[in-house]
């Protein structure tokens, strides 16, 4: 069974012909057809069976309460659920292939934001503009949010729950080590110097965790320590004045030396940890035992203490304190977050679209999102849905504080060649975890050579 670690591999492939096709090289437009399918009054959900949601028994039981309730409102109306297990990029691999025809296409298709720049790009999403300008909750979402699923101007997907990163730390080491509580960090070398700290006084604690490297894949680091380059003087992915991607600048270079000096120090934690497929799951009960003092922790840790998975850890509520991650030296708004989630996506050859929006839109109503969002451990995309009681009381006091970061926060370009860059970085910060004699003009070199060999000289540039 797959557990809360959302390690999205883009080593997957979408299968367009009968030869797959790499994600990231080529754009698989015209693939999906555009017509045939189940039939106008049959509607087919494809969602993540074993991953997306806290437990693998959550995601049947939500998506088998939506269909009950959507025929029950919609009297001839079948609403068919096409379960898929396993990781991120085995979901990525189904829908792909269940995408080949129009008669296996899934109606609505849940879909990691990440991804839903490819596959729009290969022409499977209907653009949903006109549908979401009539929604009462669409003018509820930061624009951050509605960013991840846009593209050229037109919306191809709608957010069902997110994920923002801050610091976790454990309150009671800090206080045996003599470090303040509550803390707020106020640039990174506050954080340095506090796991420095923690490592003389309590050698028994792992001072920080932060994952990098390949084991989890693009989540893996957009979980961990991607958001350092979010937080950073200069944290462009892709220049979207010159469309080319970034394989140098001041940003990349503070992220990779902090992540340098987290090995160097030794403040880190085990390789083996960091390195696990499964490390953004394992991550929380990490936390809780053998015990880091300070973590690049996401939103869905809180409930996974206290509400959704075993171990439990009733104390982390009053163990536990959450600090904004801060910019590298206090710039700007003082701290900063990446932002991933799920989405919900309609097929573009869906032959009554009408009748998908309403499933679609059902989904989204206040009920129904706070389930899937209490159920997936996610931030609602919809502010005014992250102040209600039945979000907030559940893993309270973390939902709150996570909820409120949401806004401020960043995403990486979804868009085909997002996979390539992702690797680069993957590869950069893996090899400055593993080895603390790699510098950062090598983690430099490494983006360089593999963005360079994977899109040409032409598409990449150097900024300050």
């Amino acid at each position: 069974m797959f557990t809360k670690s959302r390690p999205r591999t883009f080593r997957a492939k979408l299968a367009c012909t009968a030869t797959a096709i790499t994600v990231g090289a080529v754009a698989l437009a015209g693939c999906g057809g555009s017509s045939a399918g189940p039939g106008k009054n049959v509607l087919t959900i494809a969602y993540g069976s074993t991953f997306v949601f806290a437990t693998a028994a959550l995601a049947p039981q939500y998506y088998g309460n939506i269909a009950r309730e959507f025929e029950a409102a919609h009297p001839g109306v079948t609403v068919k659920l096409i379960p898929i297990a396993g990781s991120p990029s085995d979901i990525v691999t189904k829908l792909s292939l269940l995408y080949r025809s129009p008669s296996t296409a899934p109606t609505i298709a849940q879909i990691d934001s990440g991804d839903v720049g490819l596959f729009a790009e290969a022409g499977y999403f209907l653009p949903l503009n006109s549908y979401v300008s009539q929604t009462s909750w669409w003018p509820g979402f930061p624009q951050v949010v509605k960013n991840e699923t846009t593209f050229g101007g037109q919306v191809y997907a709608v957010n069902q729950g997110e994920n923002v990163q801050a610091l976790a730390y454990n309150k009671v080491d800090f206080a045996k080590a003599g470090l303040p509580v509550p803390w707020h960090p106020r640039t990174w070398q506050d954080i340095i110097n506090a796991a420095l700290t923690i490592k003389k006084k309590l050698p028994g604690v792992t001072p920080v965790w932060a994952e990098g490297g390949t084991g989890a894949g693009t989540v893996g680091v957009e979980l961990g320590v991607g958001n350092l380059l979010a937080a950073s003087s200069n944290p462009t992915v892709f220049d979207a004045k010159t469309g080319k991607w970034v394989i140098d600048s001041t940003g990349l270079r503070q992220t990779f030396a902090f992540i340098h000096t987290l090995a160097a120090d030794g403040l880190n934690a085990p390789v083996a940890d960091l390195f696990n497929p499964n490390a953004p799951g394992d991550s929380t009960t990490y936390m809780m035992n053998p015990g880091a003092a300070i973590a690049l922790a996401s939103n869905y840790w809180g409930a996974s203490w206290l509400e959704n998975q075993a171990p439990a850890w009733p104390k982390a509520a009053q163990d536990i304190g959450i600090a904004p991650l801060p910019t590298v030296n206090g710039q700007g708004s003082g701290t900063s977050s990446l932002i991933t989630g799920w989405d919900q996506a309609i097929y573009k050859g869906a032959q009554n679209p009408s009748l998908a929006w309403q499933l679609l839109d059902f989904m989204m109503q206040k009920k129904n999102l706070l389930a899937a969002d209490n159920d997936g451990e996610f931030i609602p995309p919809d502010t005014a849905y992250a102040k209600d009681p039945l979000y907030l009381n559940f893993g309270a006091p973390f939902q709150a504080e996570f909820a409120a970061l949401e806004p401020y926060a960043t995403e990486w370009p979804g868009t085909s060649n997002l996979p390539i860059w992702s690797e680069a970085f993957q590869q950069a910060t893996g090899a400055l975890e593993q080895n603390p004699s790699t510098s950062v003009s090598a983690a430099v070199q490494t983006m360089k050579t593999y963005i360079s060999e994977g899109l040409g000289p032409s598409d990449v540039e150097s900024q300050p």
